[in-house]
């Protein structure tokens, strides 16, 4: 009998905290929208010791949606910003070697290639295309890039 009063007396305090800490969260609002990040195009390293992805967010100052690269370890104890900023970048690709990674960011006007090692703390645009760059591969032996991007103008006829 005595455990029986102490289980319901210990159930009620338990439900009435409960209720306690859902009453006090406020519904979502609108508000919220500028708070939500998502992520996106995972990309593991070819040691697969890191994930390179993308995180969205939208800027409330800018009224504009941002993108950077962030790394995880596939352990899950490391995250960090690759490409901090107020920019849009996206499409990581790890060069097959490991030793580089490659993404198209607007921080320009149009948006361009960039790279950066591993080993360095610097970014190397690689590309100044006039209409922009849409997406990137990298070649089997890390040393070149292939890319697309619109070209102005009309194309030649072709005869075939």
């Amino acid at each position: 009998m005595v455990d029986d009063r102490r289980l319901l007396l210990a159930t009620l305090i338990f439900a009435m905290g409960a209720m306690a800490a859902f009453g006090q969260r406020k519904p979502a609002s609108p508000e919220d929208l500028w708070l939500w990040r998502t992520a996106s195009d995972p990309q593991v390293s070819p040691d697969g010791k890191w994930v390179a992805y993308v995180e969205e967010w939208n800027d409330r100052e800018s009224d504009s949606a941002k993108a950077n690269i962030w790394l995880a370890s596939s352990t899950g104890r490391d995250r960090y910003a690759f490409s901090p900023g107020q920019w849009w970048d996206r499409s990581p690709r790890w060069s097959p070697d490991g030793t580089r990674l490659a993404w198209i960011s607007d921080r320009g006007s149009k948006p361009q290639i960039y790279v950066r090692r591993l080993s360095a703390d610097r970014d190397l645009q690689v590309t100044a295309a006039e209409q922009g760059v849409q997406s990137l591969a990298w070649s089997a032996d890390s040393n070149w890039i292939a890319f697309v991007t619109s070209v102005p103008g009309k194309p030649a006829a072709v005869s075939w």
